[in-house]
């Protein structure tokens, strides 16, 4: 009997009685969306007009990164991330593993392919249940286990996060594979030992001594392009930059973010595989400082236009 219903018509029917009584669905969208079943990525778009981007948007992330089609930008400049240590707060979202700076400008990014200087508002953690899943990008068509996001907002042009989310230049993501490694990272092992106090949503701890300099991998290398956000509303205002150097966790600490919950109630009910597969990259290019030593993988610049000397103006 379930394979014969329409689960794109059921969407609709719900959300239609969600917009005609806000009664109908007391938590609203933002706690509605999860990343299976009928709430899940390919039904996002379809809940309230503020998510149609998610159905609709031809720049949305996450993307698959196919090394024979990056762009080398020899004008891509050396990211400029500052870094100072502050009390940070880690949070059990219920979609995610989030760590919010409580304080400003407690790590900037600038440089590279940016114009202006991006303040994280935001660190968030992706991570599958089995080694062979977990980060939203996939190199190759290869996907990693976890994958971490540093979010960022344009304090340059605006005055806090929720302004800059939906505005052009508004926000960049600095994202991070994660690899398991037998020593895995020890600065990590500041986060996953508070794990235990965040095992369901809604649950969050102080962290008073987080060294972010120390997680993110130190390497001049990424690459770039123009996309969204990966989670609802999906909004394409993102200028994604991918580390070309993985993060190493352990074993043990791959685990402790396995035994977290998405539920406020004690129960099984896992908060792994919260990611969003890659989605078409469509007419963008993805460009790298990566020298790759092909001529056809190199901008150059051609000018097409030659000065008449000989003109003159009347």
């Amino acid at each position: 009997m379930w394979k014969s219903i329409d689960w794109s018509g059921l969407i609709a029917i719900i959300a239609w009685i969600a917009q005609v009584t806000d009664a109908a669905l007391p938590t609203r969208w933002e706690n509605w969306w999860t990343y299976d079943g009928i709430a899940g990525p390919a039904f996002w778009g379809m809940y309230t007009l503020e998510y149609s981007l998610c159905a609709k948007g031809k720049h949305q992330s996450p993307v698959n990164i196919d090394p024979r089609r990056l762009v080398f930008d020899p004008n891509l400049e050396k990211l400029h991330i500052t870094k100072q240590t502050g009390p940070w707060m880690l949070k059990n979202t219920g979609h995610d593993i989030t760590v919010d700076p409580l304080g400003r400008d407690l790590v900037t990014i600038g440089g590279g392919p940016l114009s202006y200087n991006y303040s994280v508002a935001h660190i968030k953690l992706h991570f599958g249940a089995l080694d062979t899943i977990g980060s939203e990008h996939t190199v190759n068509g290869t996907p990693f286990p976890a994958e971490m996001h540093f979010i960022g907002y344009n304090r340059d042009l605006f005055e806090n996060f929720t302004r800059a989310r939906t505005s052009p230049n508004g926000i960049v993501i600095l994202s991070v594979l994660v690899q398991i490694h037998q020593r895995g990272n020890k600065e990590f092992q500041v986060i996953t030992k508070e794990l235990r106090n965040i095992p369901l949503k809604g649950n969050q701890t102080k962290l008073h001594a987080l060294e972010i300099q120390k997680i993110i991998p130190q390497t001049e290398f990424y690459m770039t392009y123009h996309g969204s956000f990966t989670q609802p509303g999906c909004e394409e205002v993102v200028t994604w930059v991918l580390l070309n150097k993985p993060l190493y966790f352990s074993r043990e600490q791959m685990n402790a973010l396995r035994k977290l919950t998405k539920i406020q109630d004690p129960g099984q009910i896992l908060m792994e595989n919260n990611f969003r597969s890659p989605l078409p990259l469509y007419q963008r290019t993805i460009r790298t400082n990566i020298n790759m030593e092909d001529p056809k993988c190199v901008v150059t610049k051609t000018l097409e236009y030659r000065l008449n000397n000989n003109f003159k103006p009347p």
